[in-house]
């Protein structure tokens, strides 16, 4: 909303700086009454008619300052416009970066939950062992142990998710106790793996690799709302310069008058009209000193916009080549991290039986459980990560997170695949 309103006073003042060269146009009227007529002409410069109507047109032709000061605005305008949209974007990428925190504290919620459930599974078996005389008390309050331990994680991660739903429903406009169900199907795991697929392919050697991040960087500098602003204030920058340098130019005015005028009776007749058209010229002759340094100074400023545009470039490419390389590592490893999860649960029921016959102990138990907890866990943190850096990626590239199947997002491919046929 601020940025709307900046934006909204930008436009206002464009229209202002356009409007120096609109035509001005002024009405004069005059009237009066006098016991003497001709004193009143001869002695009186202003009322000395009985009455009179002037219409004055200014038009402004030519005015250097005048024009610098329109383009000026335009810029102006447009590094507001590229202000309002990255404050678009960054609403987006936070949104998206908010909808996943709470999908994330979601899926942690569950996965802890079904560690409790196999703790709570442990101990109830434990405790019917050590009625049965199979398994000693100690068992018991280990299992116990980890068992209150999984149920304050559970209170921790509960919070954790509240907190994300209340600041998704704030981004949202919603009041923040209001029930959040989300749309989980773009972060299904057969999504993923098709997005993982894609990736792999556009990373399959490095000659296509390096298409693929070159196509990235150049989107990403295009579309970079910091670089147009920069580029927009270098603008501004050099029309201030040129501005500066040109300022003994003239100014250069159009004039057209029609005046209408009733005169005092009877010495000087009754009524007539007149009309003049002209111009004039203003050409300023001297300004001081001070232009020297003003001049400097824009000079100065200029450089060090030319610089830290280079700088934004090269940031805009690093920010980017991370991300690729980061999504890249992680397309290769999502792989492994199902395997090693799937691996680790799986070992865990041969495991309880054996627990169950007093060939395992309890806390040989407890340490394949908590290796299983930690690859769910692993894998969880991943997939969030996955989705998070191809999040990232989108932002530093300018178009925002891609809802899977859109139209936007397939323009983006098409456009992506083409460039590295």
């Amino acid at each position: 909303l601020r940025k709307g309103a900046v934006y909204q006073e930008a436009l206002a003042a464009a229209g202002s700086a356009y409007s120096a060269y609109y035509p001005q146009i002024k009405l004069n009227l005059s009237a009066a009454a006098t016991g003497n007529e001709t004193e009143a002409v001869i002695y009186n410069n202003v009322l000395n008619r009985e009455f009179g109507t002037d219409i004055i047109l200014d038009q402004k032709l030519l005015s250097y300052p005048v024009i610098k000061a329109i383009h000026i605005a335009e810029k102006k305008l447009q590094i507001e416009k590229a202000g309002l949209e990255q404050a678009r974007l960054d609403l987006r990428h936070t949104v998206a970066v908010a909808y996943l925190s709470v999908i994330e504290n979601e899926e942690k919620v569950e996965t802890i939950e079904k560690k409790i459930d196999r703790l709570r599974q442990y101990w109830e078996m434990s405790l019917a062992n050590s009625r049965l005389g199979f398994n000693d008390t100690l068992d018991i309050l280990v299992i116990q142990e980890r068992l209150v331990a999984a149920k304050m994680l559970l209170h921790d991660a509960r919070a954790e998710l509240n907190i994300s739903r209340v600041v998704l429903n704030v981004l949202l406009n919603r009041p923040g106790d209001n029930l959040v169900i989300l749309d989980k199907s773009n972060f299904a795991p057969e999504i993923m793996v098709g997005m993982a697929r894609k990736f792999d392919d556009y990373t399959s050697d490095q000659n296509r690799k390096k298409k693929f991040e070159e196509f990235l960087v150049n989107t990403g500098i295009a579309n970079s709302t910091e670089m147009q602003i920069t580029s927009l204030s270098i603008g501004i920058q050099r029309d201030l310069i040129s501005q500066h340098r040109k300022r003994y130019l003239p100014d250069i005015t159009l004039r057209a008058k029609y005046s209408y005028n009733n005169e005092f009776k009877p010495e000087f007749g009754n009524d007539d009209d007149t009309w003049t058209i002209g111009g004039y010229l203003s050409l300023p002759i001297l300004s001081g000193t001070s232009w020297k340094h003003r001049g400097n100074e824009a000079q100065a400023a200029l450089n060090e916009l030319l610089y830290e545009k280079d700088m934004i470039r090269f940031e805009r490419m690093q920010a980017i080549m991370t991300a690729t390389e980061k999504l890249t590592s992680l397309v290769a490893t999502l792989p492994m991290s199902y395997f090693t999860k799937n691996l680790a649960l799986d070992n865990l029921e041969p495991a309880y039986s054996r627990f169950k016959d007093g060939k395992l102990t309890a806390v040989e138990l407890l340490t394949l459980e908590e290796h299983a907890s930690e690859m769910e866990f692993n894998l969880l943190r991943r997939k969030i990560e996955f989705f998070s850096t191809y999040s990232e990626m989108l932002f530093e590239v300018g178009v925002g997170y891609l809802i899977y199947n859109s139209a936007e997002e397939a323009e983006f491919f098409t456009k992506l695949e083409k460039f590295l046929e």
